[in-house]
């Protein structure tokens, strides 16, 4: 609210203000890589 003063902001389902700001980064997953080779998949 401080960064847009002149914008809008509307509650969320239980009428609580959730805003967040920052800087999104990726990342590298190090467990649970989903390859697409399956044994199902060969057939």
């Amino acid at each position: 609210m401080l960064m847009n003063p002149d914008s809008t902001y509307y509650p969320d389902a239980n009428f609580t203000m959730r805003l967040t700001y920052g800087n999104v980064k990726g990342y590298e997953p190090r467990d649970a890589v989903f390859t697409g080779i399956t044994p199902l998949s060969k057939e």
